[in-house]
């Protein structure tokens, strides 16, 4: 049972209203004419498919390798880039704030560090 069609287990639970997928058609089985000794059924392997069907896949994926640099040159485009001076200003903020954090922690790590070795 598809995911889609699904019912819930709970009690006086109602059923999902997705209707029910279409069903396709068996694929026919090819004919072997018995008169003709050694004669193979006809092969349906892809050997016998056209071209433009091997082609499918890789069209599918250039065109949602398309449409992905489209959304992405998109979103791009409604980015606000901020200036050289808020670009340097927040630079410093970063740079400001690994060194007291990295002086912090070597503190507590040179602290630790003595208090093993007294012991």
């Amino acid at each position: 049972m598809s995911a889609q069609r699904r019912t819930s287990t709970k009690r006086g639970a109602t059923a999902t209203a997705t209707p029910p997928a279409p069903k396709r058609a068996a694929p026919q089985e090819s004919k072997v004419d018995s008169s003709k000794s050694g004669s193979r059924p006809a092969n349906t392997n892809a050997k016998t498919k056209a071209p433009e069907s091997r082609l499918q896949p890789f069209k599918r994926r250039m065109e949602g390798l398309q449409r992905t640099l489209r959304e992405t040159r998109a979103e791009m485009a409604k980015i606000t880039w901020p200036d050289q001076q808020t670009t340097r200003n927040l630079t410093i903020v970063v740079i400001g704030l690994s060194i007291v954090l990295g002086l912090f922690l070597g503190g507590i790590d040179y602290i630790l560090l003595k208090i093993l070795e007294a012991l």
